[in-house]
């Protein structure tokens, strides 16, 4: 498995910064990886390290080209019973011999509500996996 921090691509009220963050703003994030040549089985999935964040809505932004799976861009992960863990499984991914990395990556955004205040000294997070 390979873990990496999601990109925080923008928040909804202007004067503040991840993770310092304001209840009911809205903060979009970006993840990112390039399937192997040749393919892999994977599944990729958020887990969102704070209980003061909850899960929004979430899609796969873009596909490349030289990749064929179950899910393709537009596709939306699905949530756990928990709300905390937000999952795409690709299943088995095929990339097409020879292609570029450029081709062959996905990226995934995702959007959390801010529902509970931090107190001093905490902070919000999301972590990111790749199977």
């Amino acid at each position: 498995a390979m873990l990496f921090d999601p990109v925080v691509v923008t928040t909804s009220v202007s004067d503040t910064s991840f993770p310092d963050v304001a209840v009911g703003e809205r903060v979009t994030f970006r993840s990112s990886f390039t399937v192997p040549s040749g393919g892999a089985n994977t599944t990729f999935s958020v887990t969102v390290d704070a209980p003061g964040l909850v899960f929004l809505d979430s899609f796969v932004a873009s596909y490349g080209g030289a990749l064929s799976s179950s899910l393709s861009q537009g596709s939306v992960g699905v949530l756990s019973s928990s709300d905390r863990v937000l999952t795409f499984d690709f299943g088995e991914v095929v990339a097409s011999s020879g292609s570029s990395a450029l081709d062959r990556s996905v990226t995934f955004e995702y959007n959390v509500a801010v529902v509970i205040a931090a107190s001093d000294g905490d902070t919000y997070g999301l972590s990111s996996m790749l199977n």
